[in-house]
């Protein structure tokens, strides 16, 4: 049994919690937009789930996740998202807990860094799937740490309903089991079950046994790919430049055979890594990701774990001169390496633009500072581990701000509220962008009330129906109908149009007159 943490090392977890979680509140109530669209839909689709079951098996909405955010959602779009600052919390707190049972010298300072890396913050109010697989990935390196096998299995066997890449967390699992408890080889035997019953009720609804494996083999990229490189240059965006300096020397002493506690952690997050990063490489021609950096964060509980343990490496480097000026290479090597190729500026997520964000490279001085004033001093203080946390921290609140409409978002909330002006909106509406309908509070799911902007359900459209095209989702994801066609159309005549010209962002609406 693990020695149960001192006192003070809970104090100093559940203030970073508290502020954490203040935090994740403040921001998410000044945020007027979302992390992606991918929000909104997960929300509607967890909301509308126990109108229409079907949702609880789809493959783009992910099993796990629609089961279990489909209470939260029925209190509304900001019911799931504090109760996702609920499940990033509990992530905090599960691995506060490894990192007391892996004997961390500091645990509340490992904790810590599972919140504060800045993509973390950022996405604790989001409705996307990547949190809720990170707690599972902090349960099963906790249950891990614990050497209990069946509820690793069980954990790890749920992960892929959630985030279906991470199926290779679940084989290294497996192989943990045939390594270190070859007689307990049943448990072999859990794993995937979570996964086939969702394939098995999956394929009755969708009478076809094979959906499941179709879905994940033919789904095919959105968007163009951001490249292979992307998750590898744009990292300290996701980590923060501290925990980036945490990884650095914590895989340092893993590749030279230390933190063999943490081994496992590593494994889980060079395993997710590289899947992550091979699925955006076009010429694998397999999976849908385009490289959208928040599906990082489900590795943040594992990257904490790699950071407490090469920070506390780093600080007790002081008796060998070998140690010494290996981690004082290692720290100024990182410093040099976000002054001169990590500082550049990133929009959307992944698009790199001309310029520099020195804010990165900024929030790292001081922590580096810190490390190397205890290699040249020969000292560990127990507040060093405690002042990186800190660092961490303020370096996180520093870069995440609310997220605001985007230019987009603002054009089709400007067109709602005209057509609502005027009466529109009570009439059926032929609607593909999902922001129309967080704006006007419509069902995204009925039907019958509002179709999308197909060729097929406008055909059908009644006298008096508003279709609403605009060229991003109207005939490009959701709808296949070109604007020349309504144009054209005798039986639709153009009644309004909202642009932004810096965007080349167009909504049009018609009313059908025949």
């Amino acid at each position: 049994m693990p020695n149960p943490p001192a006192a003070s090392d809970k104090t100093e977890f559940v203030v970073h919690a508290v502020v954490f979680v203040a935090a994740a509140i403040v921001i998410a109530l000044l945020s007027s937009g979302a992390y992606n669209d991918d929000d909104l839909d997960h929300f509607f689709m967890a909301a509308s789930a126990f109108r229409h079951p079907e949702f609880f098996v789809d493959y783009w909405g992910r099993a796990g996740f629609t089961a279990l955010y489909s209470l939260p959602a029925q209190l509304g779009w900001n019911g799931a998202r504090f109760f996702t600052v609920v499940l990033t919390l509990i992530t905090g707190v599960v691995t506060w807990r490894t990192a007391v049972r892996l004997g961390a010298g500091h645990p509340a300072a490992w904790g810590a860094l599972a919140l504060w890396q800045p993509m973390v913050l950022l996405l604790s109010f989001s409705v996307l799937t990547e949190p809720l697989a990170a707690l599972l990935v902090a349960v099963i390196l906790n249950r891990h740490a614990a050497d209990r096998p069946l509820e690793v299995a069980l954990a790890a066997g749920l992960l892929p309903t959630v985030r279906v890449e991470l199926g290779i967390v679940t084989l290294l699992v497996a192989g943990w089991v045939v390594l270190h408890h070859p007689k307990r080889w049943r448990l072999l035997l859990l794993l995937p079950i979570p996964f086939l019953v969702w394939a098995a009720i999956g394929g009755a609804v969708h009478h076809d046994p094979l959906w499941l494996l179709n879905e994940i083999r033919t789904k095919g990229r959105p968007l163009e790919t951001a490249g292979p490189m992307h998750y590898f240059r744009n990292l300290i965006v996701v980590t923060g430049s501290i925990g980036l300096l945490g990884l650095a020397r914590g895989f340092w002493n893993l590749a030279t055979g230390g933190a063999p506690r943490v081994r496992f952690a590593g494994l889980v997050w060079l395993g997710g890594f590289t899947v992550l990063t091979l699925l955006t490489w076009d010429a694998l021609k397999f999976g849908s990701s385009v490289g959208f950096l928040r599906h990082l964060i489900v590795l943040a509980p594992a990257g904490a774990l790699v950071m407490g343990a090469g920070f506390e490496r780093a600080l007790a480097s002081n008796d060998r001169l070998r140690d010494r000026w290996t981690a004082t290479t290692l720290i100024l090597g990182v410093v040099v390496l976000v002054a001169l190729g990590l500082s550049h500026r990133l929009v959307s997520d992944m698009f790199v633009v001309p310029g520099r964000d020195w804010r990165r490279f900024l929030a790292l001085l001081p922590a580096a500072g810190l490390l190397l004033a205890c290699l040249a001093l020969r000292r560990y203080p127990r507040w060093a581990m405690a002042g990186l946390a800190l660092f961490a921290a303020i370096g996180s609140l520093v870069v995440t701000r609310p997220i605001a409409l985007s230019l987009e978002q603002e054009v089709v909330r400007r067109s709602v509220a005209s057509l609502r002006s005027r009466g529109a909106l009570a009439r059926p509406l032929y609607v593909s962008h999902p922001w129309f309908y967080h704006f006007a509070h419509r069902d995204r799911w009925d039907r019958k009330t509002t179709g999308y902007t197909t060729r097929a359900e406008l055909a059908a459209a009644p006298a008096g129906a508003i279709a609403v095209w605009e060229n991003h989702y109207g005939w490009r994801l959701f709808g296949d109908t070109t604007l020349p066609e309504l144009a054209t159309d005798r039986r639709w005549t153009q009644i309004d149009e909202w642009t932004d010209p810096g965007t080349r962002f167009r909504i049009v609406a018609f009313e059908r007159t025949e």
